[in-house]
């Protein structure tokens, strides 16, 4: 191995020892699977250790050996891919997220950021309720998002995101609009 380190020898030595109980011998699909969940499982949690090393400050990594290096963690998968598609083996989802994670797709939301932002868009449409005039700025901080999130909100429909359906038709009657416009409650109120 081209400028390889005691560190990334030991490292290679122990997934070569997991590829080998998991998938490395296995010729039924099913187990195949199954070990390739397992392997995925522990690649999983060296990127998460690996993660929070890094949001701990710590640099180097790999070189220090406090993890493996990406080079070393990508190979060993490229094996345990190779050996469930040899196995005629689907991907289990823990290894669908290991490829996400190692293929440098982070930028990318995961369902549950999605449930976040769903979150604080019903907490936005809260305040937006007990008060109109917001302060954009202010009300991004406090709900930790990006102020023009909060202006299309501001924007757009709230049926969209379970408010009050009768309160909507009722607006959409009362002006004879077909398009919701953020300050319709203002009618209401009148």
């Amino acid at each position: 191995m081209k400028g390889s380190t005691s560190y990334d020898d030991a490292y290679d030595a122990i997934l070569r020892s997991l590829w080998d109980v998991s998938t490395g011998g296995s010729a039924d699909p099913e187990e195949t699977t199954r070990g390739a969940g397992v392997f995925a499982e522990f690649v999983l949690s060296e990127l998460q250790r690996k993660n929070d090393l890094e949001l701990a400050g710590e640099t180097a990594l790999a070189r220090r050996g406090l993890s493996a290096s990406n080079s070393i963690l990508a190979a060993w998968v490229w094996n345990v891919v190779e050996d469930c598609s040899n196995a005629n083996a689907p991907l289990p989802p823990a290894m669908l997220t290991v490829l996400y994670h190692l293929l440098g797709c982070n930028h990318l939301r995961d369902r549950s950021d999605e449930r976040k932002l769903e979150d604080r868009r019903m907490q936005f449409e809260a305040m937006r309720w007990e008060n109109q005039d917001l302060p954009v700025r202010a009300t991004a901080r406090e709900l930790g998002v990006d102020p023009a999130t909060i202006v299309r909100w501001k924007n757009s429909d709230p049926s969209s995101v379970g408010a009050d359906l009768e309160l909507y038709q009722e607006v959409r009657l009362r002006t004879g609009v077909t398009e919701f416009w953020s300050r319709a409650r203002d009618l209401l109120r009148k």
